[in-house]
């Protein structure tokens, strides 16, 4: 049996051993230049496809472009652009104090036009603005007018005085513009002539001195700003130590307490000489003013009504407003002048912690006998609350409520007779004295600045007194009653 050896390609007895044949030849190489062409091929076909989709939508874009512009200068045939060179021209001029230059958009024909704008002009350059910016707030009602246009251009004075305003503040007012012919110069024909829709009681078109005045004059100390007509430059001068004096008394008092928030570092005062004037001055009164002074909370510039995309301070700053023929500034008051001033750089003091607790809005309302209690508290300290003028008034009072005492809301605070009214001031004094007098004045001021900041009265005697508001009342009553009786 013949027995054939191992070989290299299998087991024994499967396959033969390699004949004396020689290897295969070498299998020959196959062209790919085919797969390139239609590499190739496919490739520019793709790019065509790309190359064509790319240009139809820089088409498509190209041709809403032109669709948008020309609905836009359908819609708008006034450029804002020029509008905006207009004001920040106008801007210049104040800052430079170039006069043909702030009157160059006014209507040269109108003389009082010109003649008002040139009043306003000296006026502005003797305030003392850290910052003053014209700004285009809205065009409108924009409507042809030959070969040109004529519309409504709400400007926004956006203006800070001195280190006192913490964020700029606006004061805006509504120009007539026409423009004689499509991308021509822009002309100011009138101003202050208030659009359907709008109240001239609104707030951002009060009245401010420099428009109010045929002049201004400014006195100046180291932590207020006196404007006041001037023809009361004389009264200025006198009051100034005062008003002076009291700003630092509140500012040192303040700062004593511990209380962190930031609050001014001085203030803007005007002095004016009746009601009329009282109530039309960095406001304008619904009804005429019944009260001595007011200070009135300016809200930043930037201030969104949602509160929601407002970055710094909800109030930019203050404006104070004091009538000199109120009885604080008589012979039987000797110390009248420095009790109203006192009593009204308080609420401008405070009025920089104005917020709102977001979460619950609807507790955000400060409490007016916190407000005014506290006023009444800066005015008089040191002296307890029974060296008020209101005490009087006060005892009438209780025997008229037969001896019943309680903290007045909000709702009944404004509905109130004078004399009721005072009551309410009494009232809101003895409270903050009480607070003052049981749990200390830091607590006092915990107190006023958490109510300021958004939160009610009712959490803050919890949070801060560890009582409810209820307790907290009858504990007070008790102490009034007893000494008021």
């Amino acid at each position: 049996m013949h027995y054939a050896p191992p070989g290299q390609y299998g087991p024994p007895g499967q396959y033969a051993p390699p004949g004396p044949f020689g290897p295969p030849p070498t299998p020959r190489k196959t062209s790919k230049r085919w797969i390139w062409i239609t590499l190739s091929s496919v490739l520019a076909l793709v790019l065509v496809c790309v190359g064509g989709a790319f240009a139809l939508r820089n088409h498509n874009l190209q041709r809403s472009a032109e669709r948008a512009a020309a609905y836009d200068e359908k819609r708008n045939p006034v450029k804002r652009e020029s509008v905006d060179r207009l004001l920040a021209e106008h801007t210049r001029a104040l800052k430079d104090r170039d006069l043909k230059a702030f009157l160059a958009p006014f209507d040269p024909a109108d003389k009082k036009l010109i003649a008002d704008q040139t009043r306003v002009f000296h006026n502005l350059t003797r305030i003392p603005f850290s910052e003053a910016t014209f700004a285009n707030r809205t065009m409108r009602d924009v409507t042809p007018l030959g070969a040109g246009f004529t519309f409504d251009l709400m400007v926004g004075f956006l203006h800070r005085i001195g280190e006192y305003d913490r964020a700029p503040v606006e004061r805006r007012y509504f120009w007539k513009v026409v423009q004689d012919e499509r991308n021509g110069p822009l002309k100011v024909t009138a101003i202050d002539r208030i659009p359907a829709g709008f109240k001239a009681s609104d707030d951002d078109f009060y009245p401010t001195p420099w428009d109010k005045w045929a002049t201004v004059h400014v006195e100046k100390t180291e932590h207020t700003v006196l404007i006041v007509d001037g023809s009361l430059r004389a009264e200025a001068r006198r009051h100034a130590p005062a008003v002076e004096a009291a700003a630092v008394r509140n500012i040192t008092t303040w700062k004593a307490s511990g209380v962190e928030g930031e609050i001014p570092s001085g203030f803007v005062v005007s002095l004016v000489k009746g009601r009329k004037d009282l109530g039309s001055l960095w406001r304008v009164a619904d009804e005429p003013p019944t009260e001595a002074g007011v200070s009135i909370s300016m809200p930043t510039a930037e201030y969104d009504a949602n509160m929601e995309q407002l970055d710094g301070p909800l109030i930019g700053g203050s404006r104070v407003v004091i009538d000199l023929k109120t009885s604080f500034f008589t012979a039987a008051a000797p110390d009248g002048p420095p009790l109203i001033f006192r009593h009204e750089l308080a609420h401008s003091m405070v009025a920089a912690l104005t917020a709102v607790d977001k979460d619950s809005p609807e507790r955000s309302e400060r409490s007016l006998w916190t407000v005014e209690g506290f006023a009444e508290y800066m005015a008089y300290s040191p002296k307890p609350w029974t060296a008020s003028y209101n005490i009087p008034e006060g005892r009438r009072q209780l025997r008229a409520d037969r001896g019943e005492v309680s903290l007045p809301g909000n709702g009944v605070w404004n509905s109130s007779s004078a004399g009721r009214l005072n009551y309410h001031y009494l009232l809101g004094h003895t409270a903050m004295d009480y607070i003052a007098g049981k749990y200390g004045a830091q607590k006092l001021f915990q107190f006023v600045a958490g109510n300021y900041r958004g939160k009610s009265v009712e959490n803050l005697t919890q949070e801060l007194f560890g009582v409810s508001y209820q307790e907290f009342e009858r504990q007070w009553a008790a102490h009034v009653t007893g000494k008021l009786r």
